[in-house]
């Protein structure tokens, strides 16, 4: 993996790639939230290891990467990602371990052994309509716990964090928006409301 794609993947600019935005337009963001006490648990990792990006970036899986938006075109997205959500079942996520795309990006990542294809079709979907864009790399759905450090901290990401274990119910996508202090902020939820065949009456 590339370090655009690395970038992509993470919420901000991850790898030092700023997605710019005009006086008119807006950068976002689509992702599942990792849920507390989890998500604090992760970030504070983070932060440990000495990436200061965990103090802006919201612990997360990432379904659209930083976007550019017209102003205008707002109200669409939004419509857009509640039509998807609506049609969307809940699905469990579970975290295992650690991986890392070493020597090719510096970033170690909780992998996803259980979700991981729901958030594909989720985020193809996404990528569609108002949204429509082509990533530069396959989507590899996780979560960061390491980026652009030292080697040596990377190596203690990887390693210390190979306990985690957690699994999570997906119910809702979140749409961020970026701030001019770089910040990421929620701007709406949107609900998974779809049905399992089998229970629609």
């Amino acid at each position: 993996m590339h370090d655009k794609e690395a970038a992509e993947q993470s919420l901000p600019a991850a790898g030092g790639q700023i997605v710019a935005a005009g006086p008119d337009q807006q950068t976002i963001g689509v992702a599942i939230a990792v849920p507390e006490p989890l998500a604090t648990s992760l970030k504070e990792a983070r932060l440990s290891y000495g990436d200061s990006q965990a103090a802006t970036i919201p612990t997360h899986v990432t379904i659209l990467p930083p976007t550019v938006v017209d102003d205008p075109d707002m109200p669409l997205v939004r419509e857009h990602l509640a039509r998807i959500a609506g049609r969307t079942v809940p699905f469990t996520i579970e975290l295992l371990g650690t991986d890392s795309f070493r020597p090719v990006s510096p970033v170690v990542f909780v992998p996803l052994v259980r979700g991981g294809r729901a958030c594909a079709a989720l985020a193809s979907q996404v990528r569609s309509g108002p949204l429509a864009r082509d990533l530069a790399f396959s989507y590899h759905p996780h979560v960061t716990i390491g980026h652009n450090i030292s080697e040596q901290a990377l190596d203690e990401a990887e390693r210390e964090c190979r306990g985690v274990h957690a699994a999570f119910v997906a119910d809702e996508v979140v749409l961020y928006l970026r701030d001019a202090a770089h910040q990421w902020e929620i701007d709406a939820g949107f609900p998974f409301t779809g049905h399992l065949l089998g229970e629609v009456p």
